[in-house]
């Protein structure tokens, strides 16, 4: 594959005293940076290969599966995907921006839970959303936001200095700060904070929640109010950007979901966060960080999922934990909650860690978990992705994921879709035999996974066809 193949060299991210070298022959693959934290691979990008941003994650899948996530650093400025940017809002309008707390309260994770007794029977619970930290919006005019970043960032600096990793690993929950919850003397319900006193400063996230349909990213092609073109492909001069990505995958060819198959831009700002979470569908997320300060970024790996698992299920609030039915992953899929990714470590969790600057793609893995904070403002466009390998996800987990994940995608619609694509010699988004000759075994393993669920839906309704009826 050209300008990728024989230009990838892996890094341990810059963390203040200077870089680490790691030789992908030779050096041990889960060697660790100073934090503790595992190095997640990087590959610097120098020219656009034949299948584009396609071709350069499907060339590092294998990669993808072992860490969880895989960095691409793109060398020449040139290549780079052309600049997303935010809806035009008319002057006097107010822009819905979601509010944080750092630190965030109340914590839900944490060793103060450890073999804690069940929750109190006799005391409601509630349901699980009113147990997570709250979450607020406001509506604000451009020059109110710019203030209010001002000095949420100027808070956030006078209270922890030079903040980065090791403030944000420390600062991000309280322990003391947790609920309480029981009955007064008159039998009255009470939920209040324990005795630590949280003294959280404000942060603003602003992320753009409707895409303008104008630049062809607002609506999937798939879409009957889609009135963009199919970008073109493949691509020649510039690596796609995730507003278009999907033009020329799987999911495009779907109904719209907004923030999966379409993409959204994300604009940090100091102390801003992403809550840990599995992307919608188990899906891949890519993420170009387009300008601005860096972003930090934790990963955990599919084998030590099992582990993390276990980890919370001893170490989270019970009353959290039995109003999601004993399943953290109800509480992952709702993205309110977040801890030190350093407490997964401290417990024999394996975490990916990397130092995300401007000019750089972060790919994470099919149903990997991850978050991650903000050093300043910035902004990066982020889109899901279907890829090789992605159908045995939602055709296994369908059952046990429904309900938990933000949204499912209706699975049958894109299985006949692609079966139909097949049928004309297409996969996803090139030639089958060029698409198989990438990754043969995942492309078998998926055409499998495709006959067998079609198969046995076709049976099924076959049985039904040729079933005498009976009178009731």
């Amino acid at each position: 594959m050209r300008g990728v193949r024989a230009s990838i060299s892996w890094t341990i991210p810059d963390i203040r005293q200077g870089r680490d070298m790691i030789h992908p022959k030779r050096g041990h693959p889960f060697t660790t940076t100073k934090f503790g934290f595992s190095p997640i691979p990087v590959s610097c990008v120098s020219s656009v290969p034949e299948m584009g941003l396609f071709g350069v994650i499907r060339w590092h899948a294998a990669s993808i599966r072992t860490y969880g996530a895989q960095v691409f650093r793109i060398k020449d400025p040139k290549i780079q995907p052309a600049s997303c940017v935010a809806p035009k809002r008319k002057v006097g309008m107010p822009v819905r921006v979601p509010v944080q707390t750092f630190p965030q309260y109340p914590t839900i994770v944490s060793d103060v839970f450890y073999r804690s007794p069940d929750p109190d029977p006799t005391v409601k619970q509630g349901e699980l959303r009113a147990q997570l930290p709250p979450e607020r919006e406001k509506w604000l005019l451009a020059d109110d936001l710019k203030r209010k970043i001002r000095d949420s960032k100027a808070a956030v600096l006078e209270q922890y200095h030079e903040f980065g990793v090791s403030q944000f690993l420390a600062c991000v929950n309280d322990p003391t700060v947790t609920r309480v919850r029981g009955r007064t003397s008159g039998g009255h319900e009470t939920k209040v904070m324990s005795s630590g006193k949280p003294e959280p400063v404000d942060v603003y996230h602003v992320s753009d929640r409707t895409p303008s349909n104008e630049y062809g990213c607002g609506r999937s092609l798939g879409d009957p109010a889609c009135t963009s073109k199919a970008a073109p492909f493949p691509p020649s001069e510039r690596l796609e950007s995730p507003q278009t990505l999907n033009h020329h995958s799987m999911l495009g060819d779907a109904a719209t979901y907004e923030g999966i198959n379409t993409y959204f831009l994300y604009m940090g700002t100091t102390g801003s966060h992403f809550s840990w979470h599995v992307e919608d569908h188990l899906l891949q997320s890519i993420s170009f960080l387009q300008s601005g300060a860096c972003t930090m970024w934790f990963f955990i790996a599919k084998s030590e999922v099992p582990r993390m698992v276990r980890v919370l299920v001893q170490h989270m609030d019970p009353v959290v934990l039995a109003a999601a039915g004993g399943d953290v992953w109800q509480v992952l899929g709702l993205k309110a909650s977040l801890w030190p990714a350093s407490f997964f470590l401290a417990l024999g969790v394996r975490v990916g860690f990397h130092e995300v600057v401007p000019g750089v793609f972060v790919v994470t893995g099919y149903g990997v978990p991850h978050s991650g904070f903000n050093a300043g403002v910035n902004v990066a466009p982020a889109v899901n992705l279907a890829c090789t390998g992605w159908l045995v996800h939602p055709i296994e987990h369908a059952m046990h994921w429904r309900g938990k994940l933000g949204r499912l995608i209706p699975v049958e619609k894109l299985l006949v879709l692609s079966a139909l694509k097949l049928a004309d010699g297409k996969w996803l988004f090139v030639d089958a035999i060029a698409y198989e000759a990438l990754e043969p075994t995942e492309f078998q393993r998926d055409l499998g996974d495709m006959v067998t669920y079609l198969s046995q839906n076709i049976d099924s309704v076959l049985s039904y066809m040729n079933t005498e009826a009976k009178p009731a």
